[in-house]
């Protein structure tokens, strides 16, 4: 039986703010392409330098780049020099397990590096990016993308912020709605990240009744919810994985899923070594999701142009 796992898919803007007048973004898939034409080796891409490093300073690259009709697609790589994730010896024959710091090697005896992997189509002012959590967030990756921008054109060229695509204003559907009367939610596996009021209840229901695949729980009001706490929950389902949907009910009959404010997309992939996605599995699900996007509606509305920009009917927000 195949494995698969579940990836979520980001559409991001891509803004340059510049106070010139006459000032032409460049395209972010050429400046990408170039820079990697360009480049003899690996290190030539590695950012930020080796020199002046600090022990937390996380360093990253792009690999594997492909051209596509629209864009091109890579794996945007990154590490921590010299960091090594706790591991111990498979032995419990004593009462205390053997658990070190220790560099891995390959069999020829060659030091290898834990590498964080997520997969990106560029296209023109717009990026689909591979949610991975642990690689150094959205700032590494717009910093990234600020040297290399810069590096093509000039030093003083403005730097790249990369921003949420967004269909709506949540607090403003909501109250013009008159508030929201149900929330549904659920889970389909235990939660990990700490700080997640929702998920961490949900799973401590999954755990009290034994088999359960998946945990929804649907929370109503005769009145109105807490604008607020439906707010927080909207916002916990779409950061964390271990939750699969919500579906927020609203007064006068109207419904919200995430699908109809942020723009992105589940996706469910074959797992090779352990939990880690097959890659080229993802490059045909990013281009695949790419597709739909630039595909127009049967009111004649699309969300990306053939130019790889965001419609006029669509907005961007900077995430905190």
């Amino acid at each position: 039986m195949v494995n698969k796992i579940s990836r979520t898919l980001n559409l991001k803007a891509v803004v340059f703010k510049s106070r010139k007048k006459g000032f032409a973004p460049p395209d972010l898939h050429q400046v990408i392409k170039s820079a990697w034409n360009k480049a003899g080796t690996a290190a030539d891409l590695l950012y930020p330098k080796a020199v002046n490093l600090g022990h937390t300073d996380r360093q990253c690259f792009i690999n594997n780049l492909k051209t596509h009709t629209y864009g091109i697609s890579f794996q945007f790589c990154s590490y921590l020099p010299g960091h090594f994730p706790p591991s111990m010896e498979l032995n419990f024959t004593e009462k205390n397990v053997d658990i070190d710091q220790i560099p891995i090697t390959d069999a020829a005896g060659n030091e290898r590096q834990v590498v964080s992997v997520s997969h990106i189509l560029a296209f023109g002012g717009v990026i689909l990016i591979e949610n991975v959590k642990g690689n150094g967030g959205i700032d590494l990756l717009e910093s990234y993308c600020t040297h290399l921008v810069r590096d093509a054109k000039d030093e003083h060229h403005p730097p790249v912020h990369l921003y949420d695509a967004t269909s709506g204003d949540l607090d403003s559907t909501i109250k013009q709605a008159g508030g929201a009367v149900a929330v549904e939610l659920s889970l389909v596996q235990p939660n990990v990240i700490e700080g997640s009021v929702y998920a961490d209840a949900l799973t401590d229901l999954s755990e009290s009744v034994g088999g359960a695949d998946k945990v929804v729980v649907r929370w109503e009001s005769s009145s109105h919810l807490a604008t607020k706490a439906v707010k927080d929950a909207f916002e916990e389902a779409d950061y964390n994985d271990a939750l699969d949907r919500i579906n927020i009910v609203l007064h006068n009959g109207d419904s919200i899923s995430l699908s109809k404010f942020r723009i992105r997309k589940r996706v469910r992939v074959q797992a090779v070594n352990g939990n880690n996605p097959a890659s080229n599995e993802i490059i045909k699900e990013l281009r695949l999701y790419l597709a739909e996007l630039m595909s127009i509606s049967s009111d004649g509305s699309t969300i990306v142009t053939d130019k790889g920009r965001l419609s006029d009917a669509i907005a961007y927000t900077k995430k905190s």
